[in-house]
Parts: structure tokens; sequence; C-alpha cells
């Protein structure tokens, strides 16, 4: 058994102790019978006893028990809007009035689990349950294809600026708190400056779904200056991501902005370099085009030959460059640099 499933061996020893305590069953019959791991953490983790008491004695057991199951079947089908997954549970349908209206209960409280067990603390808990890693539980629950970078911005990431986001916000959604398929890496900015602790509208992409969301959101350059995106045309999964993940301001943060300086100081100094080895030979526009074109073609190889930070973003300035007016205008540029004393 992978660890990522030991994981939801937890998750759904926790749902197995709800459904039993929603039928009227003691506590200790619970436990005693076929739920070994569970009455361990129990009866030795008073953090996590207190946090499964309390979620027991919520007053919308039902309700948790129903959004459980819905979720265990239906998770990414409901992200995509799958009719397939219909009815939803009105407490999914309306969770933030669900959530507004219930928050003191003691549920909303449960999210707490995860930092526990997510913590340098919970040794009976990884034991008991088999969560032992050679690195630390978070580095484990990063691996994968979102291990290096992030799964929003692409940006590299490392333990000090790597986040496990719940996709689905643990606040309103306590019991997705230690479901590994709702818990992806992401880099900081992104997690706690953009996304933070909103909900989606739906339908909208999942990370897991593809290979980096960005790849497929179209990006231009405007006056060789701001990234935008070119929304026009895009699905409603990836329009609703977009808007989720602030995408929109995330292009406008300011290391976005490096990116795309550096990008277009080393086209022209390359692009420059090539000319004047020639002067004579490269005077026409038509040869500095086609330099340029050369130059931009060649970085974009360089760039998918090996992964590398922020490569999508780059690319698609690199695209967009080739198709634009504004390649005109930095073939002047080259032009009045070289020639224009």
């Amino acid at each position: 058994m992978s660890r990522k499933s030991k994981l939801e061996l937890l998750s759904k020893d926790i749902s197995s102790f709800l459904n039993q305590c929603n039928k009227g069953a003691p506590t200790s019959t619970i436990l005693n019978n076929n739920l070994k791991e569970l009455k361990t953490v129990y009866d030795k983790v008073p953090t996590i006893k207190k946090l499964i008491d309390d979620l027991s004695r919520s007053n919308f057991l039902d309700d948790i028990i129903e959004q459980d199951n819905f979720f265990n079947e239906n998770y990414f089908k409901y992200l995509e809007q799958s009719t397939s997954c219909n009815p939803v549970p009105n407490t999914v349908l309306d969770i933030g009035s669900f959530y507004q209206s219930n928050k003191t209960d003691p549920y909303f409280s449960f999210k707490d689990i995860y930092y526990y067990i997510f913590s340098e603390k919970s040794e009976t808990a990884k034991k008991a349950y088999s969560l032992y890693y050679e690195e630390s539980i978070k580095k484990y629950f990063s691996k994968g294809k979102y291990q290096t970078y992030c799964s929003v911005c692409q940006q590299q990431i490392c333990i000090g600026t790597r986040d496990l986001d719940h996709f689905l916000p643990q606040s309103y959604f306590p019991i997705l708190c230690l479901r590994h398929f709702n818990i992806v890496p992401m880099c900081t900015i992104c997690n706690r400056i953009y996304k933070r602790d909103k909900l989606p509208a739906i339908p909208v992409i999942h990370p897991y779904k593809v290979d980096f969301p960005i790849e497929k959101i179209p990006i231009y350059l405007k006056d060789l200056k701001e990234l935008e995106i070119q929304k026009h045309g895009l699905p409603n999964e990836y329009l609703n991501y977009i808007k989720y993940m602030g995408l929109d301001e995330r292009l406008h943060h300011e290391d976005m902005g490096v990116i795309v300086e550096n990008i277009l100081k080393e086209i022209e100094q390359k692009a420059e370099g090539e000319i004047r080895a020639d002067l004579v030979k490269n005077k026409k526009i038509e040869n500095i085009r086609e330099i340029l074109k050369e130059v931009i073609e060649g970085y974009k190889i360089s760039i998918l030959s090996h992964k590398e930070p922020y490569q999508f973003i780059k690319l698609k300035i690199l695209e967009f460059l080739l198709q634009s007016e504004d390649y005109k205008r930095f073939v002047l540029t080259l032009y009045q640099k070289c020639y224009i004393k």
C-alpha cells in the first residue's frame, strides 16, 4: 500500500467512525471493531481524540457524512460539473451559506487534524498509520509532477517556498483536509497572496487532471511590458481556474516583470551581436527580421530542451513576439540601434 493510501486509510477510518456514531453505536464498540489503528491514535493522542469527539458531536453529522460519501465517489466529477455526479448535496452546492451559518460548529475545527498530522508532533499517528518518510511528510506529499515547480505559475519551488494547498479549501470542506487528491503543491506566492481561501466557481480545472493548467492558457505581452491573458474562447473550467488562482494579478507580480525584461534583453543583445558581426550584409530590414526570428526560435528550442522555471510563460512570450505587431517594432529598434547614429 502506498503512503498516500495510508493517509487515505486514516480518512476512511474516521469516516467509518462517523457513520457508526450516527447510527448510535458507542465509541468504545466502534473503535474495538476493525479500527485498530484509529483506536491507538484516539487512546494516545489527546489532540486527535478531542477533534474526533467534537466532530462526532456536530449538529450536522448527517450533512458531513453526505458530503464525505459524495466526494469519495465524485470529487473530480464535481469539479468538472459532470451530470453523472448528480444530485450534488445542498450543503456542497451552497457551501458558502452553510459555512457562514454554522462556522462555530465543531465540524469546522476538524481541519486542525491536518496541521497536527503534517507537523513534527504526530509520532503516534505516523507510527499507527505508517506515515513515516525518509523526508518530511510535507515533502513526500509534494512528490510528483509538481514537486519542483509550482502547479500554478511553474516557479521553481523548494521546502522554503512550497505550500501544500487544499484545492477545495479545508476551511469550507474540513472533511477533505486529509484527502491526498485535494492536496496540491504550490508556491507561497500563488497560494498565500493570490488563491488564498476562496471558493471556486464550478466547473474548474484541477492540476491533477492536466500537466500544468497554464500550458493551455493563452498569454500575450502588452506593449512589450505586461503579461495579459487572452480569455476569448477559453472553456469555463479554465476561466474559473484563472479567477480562482488570481492568475490575472499573479502575472503582474514583480517576478513576472523580471522574466519579461530578461527575455527581451537577452533577445535584443544576441540579435544585435549577430547584426553587428556583419553590418554591411545585415543592413536591410529583411535581414534584421530574419536574424531576430532565428534568435527567438533558437531561444524556444533551448527552453524546450529541458525543464526550467516558468517554462510555459517564457514560451508564450516568445511565440507572441513572433506573431505580433510588436515584433516589427523590435526589428525597427534594432535597426535604429545598429545603423542610426
